[in-house]
């Protein structure tokens, strides 16, 4: 795999072929053209370069290849990648079939050039390619932000019939007390990690409230804390959610949160319940991770460290 680097923030597009002349012949054209290229030359290949580099949006490929085949390559592409990861799939064949067509079709490909293709022809594709994938991220941008102007009214009027007091709304990410019911779990382990999770969340706090938001650029740490407490406690939350939690300006709070889901710390998925609003988890591998940070985090106190569970 071979990466050719470019200044500009277009997507990255990934070419994939078994001949490695096509494959650097192709490269250099794009690369040419303003876009940053990776190179493979085998369907497995390029399944782990788009794993490893979140900037590939864009990707062409052969349609015959040994081993994992341009159709599999792009089936595992949209399978076991997030589904935020919004590829736009442009396929290359010189023995293109209907029965491949079709398949390209429902594999949602962009387009399907034939061999010899020239450079004109694949760069026009990258180009309607590129187009969709910005007009997509403007409507989910469009989205998020109508979903966050819905909550923020809604959370006004919980307020006006609630009082001060419930103004937080009932999904906002909570703030643990030290007597919350919630440090309660059964498991040991979560109660422990509960107690953690909540005295860093009232140190953000008490910043907060003695020095101005922008003396500080961890927000998006803030935001991940947030997000680890509600799976800690099981309870989904909604960008508009998180957003309103962070206390920053919606522009900025929606950029945030883009870009913690560019580096892959989370993930969106569809609210099963509710189809109009987007849901955020922390990524695997990376919640082992804060479980391991919140593990090694002295307890906030002598007191909260002997703790134990009424009854228990």
């Amino acid at each position: 795999m071979t990466d050719e680097r470019q200044t500009n923030s277009a997507p990255t597009v990934l070419v994939v072929d078994d001949m490695p002349d096509i494959v650097e012949e192709m490269k250099e054209g794009i690369a040419r053209a303003g876009f940053r290229t990776l190179t493979a030359t085998s369907g497995q290949d390029a399944l782990d370069c788009a794993r490893r580099d979140p900037q590939v949006g864009i990707v062409v490929s052969d349609l015959r290849m040994p081993g994992m085949d341009g159709l599999a390559f792009a089936a595992a592409l949209r399978r076991d990648l997030p589904a935020e990861r919004d590829f736009q799939i442009i396929f290359v064949t010189g023995h293109g079939k209907r029965d491949d067509v079709v398949e390209a079709l429902r594999l949602q490909a962009v387009d399907f050039l034939f061999k010899p293709v020239d450079l004109p022809a694949v760069l026009s594709a990258i180009r309607r390619a590129q187009a969709l994938l910005e007009a997509r991220t403007t409507e989910r941008r469009r989205s998020e932000a109508a979903e966050l102007a819905l909550e923020e009214i809604r959370r006004n009027l919980y307020a006006l019939a609630n009082g001060p007091a419930r103004q937080a709304g009932a999904d906002a990410p909570p703030l643990l007390r030290r007597n919350d019911p919630a440090l309660l779990a059964d498991d040991p382990v979560t109660r422990t990690r509960l107690r953690k999770v909540g005295q860093l969340q009232r140190s953000f706090a008490q910043r907060q409230a003695l020095f101005p938001q922008e003396t500080f650029a961890d927000h998006g740490w803030a935001m991940l804390i947030d997000l680890y407490l509600h799976q800690l406690l099981q309870k989904p939350v909604s960008v508009s959610s998180l957003c309103i939690a962070s206390g920053l300006p919606t522009t900025t709070a929606l950029r945030r949160v883009d870009g913690l889901i560019e580096s892959g710390l989370i993930q969106r998925a569809p609210d099963p319940v509710d189809h109009r609003r987007t849901l955020l988890q922390i990524a695997a591998n990376y919640l082992d991770n804060l479980n391991r940070f919140v593990d090694a985090t002295p307890e906030p106190d002598a007191a909260a460290a002997g703790a134990k569970r009424p009854g228990a």
